[in-house]
């Protein structure tokens, strides 16, 4: 199946949390190439090998295009992390079934397919519930035939289901009672390295600009900001947030930081382009000359002094 990249997080750096037992340790991921073969650990490659204290994992086809989403739940900030699911990939069906009797969501039901066995559960993994839906990924394959067997022990043919649809199987009918196709898949645009302030939707003004990048409970960027606030009441200097928010968020997650600079929301494309391994570490400050090119990306708690250090 296609590999989850890493989308618009709410993130921050490890050291100003609070670390368990099990440390930050790097998440694996693993992707089957082909039938027979091994399967090969990707998370880096993918954008997955957090290092946040993650608690529980489900994957799950939060849009509605065909594949599978992962959302991870943290024992600290960020609690919630989505990884979505950018990949071209190949065909799926995802079913989901109605008994006639019993657990009307149709736990227990089994799937068989020549891919192998599949149940219907509502629990799978560590302290992770799930929708009851069987996700089934066809590679090339345009239809699959499924043989489900109820809770009641019945048996039934569903033949050639066509890929590229969620389906509802209703006991006793041999076929759908329901068929909603995927919706189309959203390419999301590519990584953007903020090289100018345009590329930020920001214009020059004629002075040199420090560009920091915040987030509620972020420790260096309460550290930084007044710094900072007192950098831009001198007009010698430009000083700009960027929050890791929404825009409903943005000016209460500022105000928790004490920040008195403009702030605006950090577009996704540029925190992808500045993310490493899927990740986007805080703080950092982006420097930019008078004439609005980047001059210097500075992370770190370390990288403020670095500038005021400067001549």
């Amino acid at each position: 199946m296609p590999m989850p990249k890493s989308g618009f997080l709410p993130l921050t750096t490890p050291a100003a949390l609070t670390q368990s037992f099990s440390g930050w340790e790097p998440k694996k991921l693993w992707r089957h190439t082909a039938d027979g073969a091994p399967f090969e650990e990707c998370a880096f490659v993918e954008g997955f090998d957090s290092r946040f204290d993650g608690r529980s994992l489900i994957s799950a086809d939060l849009d509605g295009d065909g594949d599978q989403e992962l959302l991870m739940l943290n024992r600290a900030a960020p609690k919630l992390q989505l990884f979505a699911n950018t990949g071209e990939g190949g065909n799926a069906i995802e079913l989901t079934f109605k008994p006639k009797s019993g657990n009307p969501e149709g736990e227990g039901t089994l799937v068989r397919t020549k891919r192998g066995i599949f149940p219907v559960v509502l629990q799978r993994g560590y302290a992770s519930s799930v929708e009851p839906r069987v996700h089934l990924g066809l590679g090339a394959d345009t239809t699959v035939d499924v043989e489900v067997q109820w809770r009641s022990g019945a048996r039934e043919k569903f033949a050639a289901l066509p890929a590229g649809n969620s389906m509802a199987l209703a006991e006793g009918t041999g076929k759908a009672s329901r068929v909603v196709p995927f919706a189309p898949k959203v390419k999301p645009p590519p990584p953007v390295f903020p090289s100018t302030l345009g590329a930020l939707g920001l214009s020059s003004d004629g002075r040199p600009t420090l560009v920091q990048l915040f987030l509620r409970g972020c420790k260096p960027c309460a550290e930084e900001a007044p710094v900072l606030n007192a950098l831009a009441k001198k007009s010698a200097m430009r000083v700009v947030g960027l929050g890791l928010h929404p825009e409903a968020e943005l000016a209460s997650a500022a105000k928790s930081l004490r920040i008195a600079y403009p702030v605006q929301v950090l577009p996704e494309v540029i925190a992808d382009g500045l993310s490493t391994g899927g990740q986007l570490p805080l703080p950092i400050i982006l420097v930019y000359r008078a004439d609005g090119s980047l001059s210097r990306v500075l992370p770190g708690p370390k990288g403020l002094t670095s500038v005021l250090a400067e001549p």
